[in-house]
């Protein structure tokens, strides 16, 4: 069965579970979002704050780690068991916010304005405070039982992520704001680059 959508192969269709982001600080590169080539970035080319954007990155690469462990777990379970569904819809949920991120950071290379900045930590906000910890993996061995309990973030990740936000609220009085009542709309950041 090849799974495809859009292009996506799932990794899970063929027992090979893998992360998608690459950062070293200068370069991002993501693999298998959109596709079999990577798309890749030069951190110096986003004419947003870098401490916005490090935070952003250190969301998103949770999110390729909350995949990674719900694409290994998928394969615990029968291939038509309601338990393995459970775990191919959680890693669409991780996967729907990289592609989130990642339709930010095209739009940001393309089209650079204060807007897309905003946009970016509206994204930072709402997902670190109203979707990463529900959004977190559920426990298999809870699933087999009926129940749906989530881990919790890994605890170094997600100070990481803290102390990013923390960083990048020094340098953005927006991000602040966007902290205090985080809301997000995809279709806002398309929006944007339809703009002219």
């Amino acid at each position: 069965m090849d799974f495809m959508i859009k292009n996506v192969r799932w990794p899970w269709d063929n027992n090979k579970c893998t992360t998608v982001i690459n950062y070293d600080g200068a370069n991002l590169k993501l693999t298998g979002l959109e596709g079999p080539n990577p798309i890749e970035f030069k951190i110096g080319e986003f004419h947003i704050k870098r401490d916005v954007l490090q935070a952003a990155i250190d969301i998103a690469q949770m999110y390729d780690l909350f995949a990674f462990r719900n694409c290994e777990r998928i394969n615990q379970f029968p291939e038509n068991s309601p338990e393995r569904t459970k775990f191919i819809l959680e890693t669409h949920k991780s996967d729907e916010r990289l592609l989130e991120f990642l339709a930010i950071l095209r739009i940001a290379i393309a089209r650079p304005s204060d807007e897309i900045e905003k946009a970016l930590s509206d994204w930072i906000a709402f997902t670190f405070i109203k979707r990463l910890r529900e959004e977190a993996p559920i426990i298999p061995e809870k699933v087999r039982t009926g129940e749906l309990v989530r881990e919790s973030p890994p605890i170094e990740e997600y100070n990481q992520i803290k102390r990013s936000i923390t960083k990048a609220k020094l340098t953005s009085d927006y991000l602040k704001q966007a902290l205090e009542g985080p809301s997000f709309d995809i279709n806002k950041v398309y929006t944007m680059s339809a703009k002219e």
